[in-house]
């Protein structure tokens, strides 16, 4: 995980199971040793999906990334 994008203390694996009505959800905080050795008995199966949360500095980058085009075309229409 790239620790300027990735939280590792917020990773799920989020796993469907169509038999059942319920869709499981595990929470694992990477940061911790004793879950990150856990996590290696964890089997993985076919269709789950692992989702890591991203910490505030790519959330912030995202924001800032959406207003800055906008900002952009105020200055060149402000320009004309």
């Amino acid at each position: 995980m790239n620790s300027n994008t990735a939280n590792a203390a917020k990773v799920y694996i989020v796993r469907d199971n169509p038999k059942y009505q319920y869709t499981n959800i595990y929470y694992v905080d990477m940061q911790s040793i004793t879950s990150f050795a856990l996590a290696s008995r964890f089997d993985m199966q076919a269709n789950d999906i692992l989702y890591v949360d991203p910490t505030g500095l790519a959330r912030w980058n995202r924001i800032i990334s959406a207003i800055l085009p906008s900002t952009s075309a105020i200055n060149v229409i402000s320009g004309i």
